[in-house]
């Protein structure tokens, strides 16, 4: 069972984000995902119009230069088997703002995604 600090909590109809203890950095990360998340949830919508029992967890990779725009995002993990989701959150992703990694590199976060209907 997960300890009910670590559940994930509903941030739009149907997503659930990660209330993990996150350090500062880590929080200033997930609110700008927590910010998008109208956007994550049209994807899972569109989801479900092909797939009615399309739910689960999706591992989102982000890699964000030193002006802290998204230079790739990678679908690490999926309970979600649908090639236009993935597709959807990847384009949505990459026009994110996030804090900016240190001059001259690339901050790579690791951030999951709680979808069900």
């Amino acid at each position: 069972m997960i300890p009910a600090s670590e559940r994930p909590v509903e941030v739009a109809d149907g997503m659930y984000v990660s209330q993990h203890k996150f350090s500062l950095e880590e929080e200033a990360y997930r609110k700008v995902i927590v910010a998008h998340a109208q956007e994550t949830k049209k994807c899972y919508e569109e989801a479900l119009d092909r797939d009615v029992d399309a739910q689960g967890k999706v591992v989102l990779e982000f890699d964000v230069n030193d002006t802290g725009q998204v230079k790739k995002t990678l679908a690490k993990s999926t309970d979600i088997h649908d090639e236009k989701f993935k597709s959807c959150l990847v384009d949505h992703s990459l026009k994110w703002q996030f804090p900016p990694a240190k001059k001259g590199q690339v901050t790579t976060i690791s951030f999951p995604f709680f979808f069900s209907n």
